[in-house]
């Protein structure tokens, strides 16, 4: 709900889509077919992280930092088991297959992050007295983030 520039993230939806955008914007992600994955339980930091190019010149042993390589990372989705979910069956269905899939994030204020990459993973998570049934999904993320609205 928001309030002012503020809001909680109760509401976020997760939503997957077979294959990567011709283009990546909102027109290419739009054009897919998109599954909402129920039972997201958490989602953990997010985004490009980039390797630190870095070293020392003999003039003045002063070392200058660049920017390097981007990296998506791979993030771990703790998923609460609902049979039939079409959105867990996709997940399931790709891992290990090294099959492109596209994600797409929609906030509760209706902004949508989409990124690509591969479902490595889609294990039985650690069961305990106090958990339900459920799963991780390990996605490798592959592309940029791209902010944009929301598609179903």
């Amino acid at each position: 709900m928001a309030d002012g520039d503020t809001y909680i993230d109760l509401g976020i939806k997760l939503r997957v889509a077979s294959g990567k955008p011709e283009t990546e914007n909102q027109a290419g992600y739009g054009a897919l077919t998109w599954k909402q994955v129920k039972g997201v339980l958490s989602l953990p930091q997010r985004g490009d992280t980039v390797t630190d190019v870095s070293e020392p010149t003999l003039e003045d042993g002063r070392v200058e930092h660049f920017n390097g390589a981007k990296d998506g990372g791979v993030i771990d989705v703790p998923i609460k088991s609902i049979e039939a979910d079409a959105g867990q069956a996709a997940l399931s269905a790709g891992a290990g297959s090294n099959t492109t899939y596209s994600f797409q994030e929609v906030d509760p204020d209706g902004e949508a992050h989409f990124f690509y990459g591969r479902i490595q993973d889609f294990v039985r998570r650690e069961a305990t007295p106090s958990s339900f049934k459920g799963y991780i999904a390990k996605i490798a993320i592959n592309s940029a983030r791209f902010t944009g609205t929301e598609e179903t």
